[in-house]
């Protein structure tokens, strides 16, 4: 089915594919993004509308059909990464049919969005990390945090994977970073006072109405213990005002740090597989999407893609968990998102059951991680146990001879 059919064409004009219209027009004009026009992403999310830009007479279609392809190749990289890990058949078409049907839950952010851009670097990293070439792995993570800055989150998952010298592993951190400054410098130099307001806007929105926390306070509205104020923010997001929110939106700044770095860790001490490290990578995304501040219908498509990845006895759950958040985000987006936004009726209280799915699903991943660092340190102690070799008991002395008795060794149960 085309994007064009899938996406009700109502919300096309109020929604991001509009604006991205517009900086398409200031591109045509020879005009320079954070010079010429605001721009609040990074650089290389420029690509996918410079592309759609080509297009003369209906950029808005031309746009869709482009991320359609991006997600098409998406699919294809999440095929190519299962089979590089030895996934099954049965594994396989669970996760790409998946990933084909999650549009129909959510149309307009697969087609109306830049979403799909940055996952597929995210996947484009991952399948180099497969095939064991880290430079192009740092490379291709750097591309997508260029996109949209969550793909930064899993570089440690897979630089630290293998168990590599420090000095391979530092070289693909500067390879990382010396990627991204290049790629920004010219931009800073250009338009310093744009890029300025892009990192500022970033680091000052406030809290979100369908983030965990305003969720929560949303709820608490309904309950008749907040009074929650909402209004349009930076770029028309509907956040929330108040002393309260923004010491909510504080405490998740800190909590997705605290999940973040928590994946790390566990992976660090765990065995460091390729399977290890997709499940830390979708741990990473989990942890910024679930506690971050903003979470927006589209940040969805980050993990819906990543998720897919994850080690094969906890794919069931995380497929059902993820196809749960898809439907609970369906039932207030975007038909009910005025409501919402208004305060109006019980579906006030869906962004919030959403949000626990999420939750629940990156605790559930990042505890894997846990779990599975157990498990390889019982599994190397026994093999220690069965390579030891057998006691010996101390010598005795019967009839002036000396003896040597040798005890069978216990199996360890």
């Amino acid at each position: 089915m085309p994007p064009v059919e899938i996406v009700n064409r109502a919300y096309a004009t109020d929604g991001d594919v509009h604006h991205y219209e517009s900086i398409a027009l200031q591109l045509r004009a020879g005009d320079l993004p954070y010079r010429d026009f605001a721009f609040e992403y990074p650089p290389l999310a420029l690509v996918p509308i410079g592309i759609a830009a080509l297009a003369i007479d209906d950029f808005q279609d031309a746009f869709r059909l482009v991320m359609l392809v991006i997600s098409a190749v998406g699919i294809a990289l999440v095929a190519l990464i299962l089979a590089r890990t030895g996934a099954g058949r049965t594994r396989l078409f669970a996760a790409c049919v998946g990933i084909a049907l999650a549009p129909l839950a959510l149309p307009t952010a697969f087609f109306e969005r830049i979403d799909p851009w940055p996952a597929v670097l995210l996947l484009g990293a991952v399948a180099a990390f497969t095939y064991n070439r880290p430079v192009l792995t740092a490379g291709m993570l750097a591309a997508g945090t260029l996109a949209k800055i969550f793909p930064a989150a899993t570089l440690p998952a897979v630089v630290l994977a293998g168990r590599r010298e420090r000095s391979a592993i530092a070289r693909d951190f500067v390879f990382f970073a010396a990627i991204v400054v290049l790629v920004l410098l010219p931009f800073v130099i250009v338009g310093r006072a744009g890029a300025e307001q892009a990192v500022s806007t970033l680091a000052r929105r406030p809290l979100h109405v369908e983030s965990l926390g305003g969720s929560a306070l949303l709820w608490l509205h309904q309950l008749g213990l907040y009074d929650a104020r909402v209004y349009g923010s930076f770029g028309g997001s509907q956040d929330l005002a108040g002393t309260l929110a923004a010491a909510v939106a504080i405490v998740q700044g800190a909590a997705v740090v605290v999940a973040v770095v928590l994946a790390w860790l566990l992976f660090a001490r765990g065995p460091r597989s390729t399977e290890h490290a997709l499940t830390a990578t979708a741990a990473s995304v989990l942890a910024l999407v679930a506690f971050g501040k903003v979470l927006s219908p589209q940040f969805l498509v980050w993990v819906v893609f990543v998720v897919a990845l994850v080690e094969r006895r906890l794919f069931a759950r995380g497929f059902v968990l993820v196809a749960a958040a898809l439907v609970l985000t369906r039932a207030y987006f975007p038909y009910r998102y005025d409501d919402l936004v208004a305060l109006e009726g019980h579906v006030v209280w869906i962004p919030l059951l959403r949000n626990l799915v999420l939750v629940a699903l990156t605790a559930y991943l990042v505890t894997s991680l846990r779990s599975t660092e157990s498990r390889a340190t019982v599994s190397e102690g026994r093999a220690e146990e069965r390579a030891a070799p057998p006691r010996v008991a101390p010598e005795r002395h019967s009839a002036g001879r000396r003896s040597l008795v040798r005890f069978p060794r216990r199996e360890r149960r």
